[in-house]
């Protein structure tokens, strides 16, 4: 319903074309309101310089990615 989807949390906020991610962007943890990766994508997919953060806020990965990895 419309009401649901209010409170329904952020799971990105960036740059979109054509409904795929592009550019640069922030993907947020979907329980958590806490940054899950920081960076660049290409064609939807994490590409180029990012970084993952874990569910406390520390990093998990800071460097290149191709294709989400």
């Amino acid at each position: 319903s419309a009401a649901s989807d209010v409170y329904k949390r952020q799971e990105y906020e960036g740059f979109i074309m054509d409904g795929i991610r592009v550019c640069y962007g922030k993907e947020f943890y979907d329980d958590i309101e806490k940054v899950k990766y920081e960076g660049c994508y290409y064609e939807g997919k994490r590409f180029g310089k990012g970084v993952l953060y874990d569910r406390n806020g520390g990093i998990e990965y800071d460097g290149l990615w191709k294709e989400d990895k």
